[in-house]
């Protein structure tokens, strides 16, 4: 994960973040990424405190798909997932707190 920031969208606030995950395919891990991203205030505040590059969390929300046209005239779709909350699941060492962090 990437640490997360804010973007400033009309009246509200968007904050987004790209997250990386391993999966074990046939014996092989396979790396996979997405854009996330969410619009609660009260999770935002609390997105950028806690989500730093490295920390493992587990997030919940729906995917969304956008679609727009290439360059060549070509439909693209592309995929981000909305954040509806989420919970810390480790320290590593030097961070403060319990193994396991607070749900949102």
């Amino acid at each position: 994960m990437a640490d997360a920031e804010e973007v400033k969208v009309g009246d509200g606030t968007l904050v987004k973040f790209r997250g990386a995950w391993n999966e074990k395919r046939k014996g092989e891990n396979i790396a996979s990424f997405s854009n996330f991203e969410c619009w609660s205030s009260y999770l935002n505040e609390n997105i950028i405190r806690f989500f730093k590059k490295g920390k493992n969390v587990s997030v919940r929300g729906s995917l969304v798909e956008d679609t727009y046209e290439d360059k060549n005239g070509n439909n693209v779709r592309t995929y981000r997932f909305r954040v509806d909350g989420f919970d810390l699941l480790d320290n590593r060492k030097g961070d403060e707190g319990s193994d396991e962090g607070p749900g949102f």
